[in-house]
């Protein structure tokens, strides 16, 4: 059987400006970084959770 992999879906709510385009690629990079490692803690979490009900 295929697992099912969730629709994620994230926004943004608030961008400072950024004067130099490298600076502000490299934070943006950075902090989808982050924001994709606490989506999969969550699903990890919620998995292993669970697996304890079962």
């Amino acid at each position: 059987m295929k697992r099912k992999i969730p629709k994620v879906t994230c926004q943004v709510v608030s961008i400072q400006y950024v004067h130099d385009p490298e600076a502000a690629e490299k934070w943006f990079d950075l902090y989808t970084d982050i924001i994709l490692k606490q989506i999969q803690n969550r699903q990890e979490t919620k998995r292993d959770s669970e697996v304890l009900d079962d």
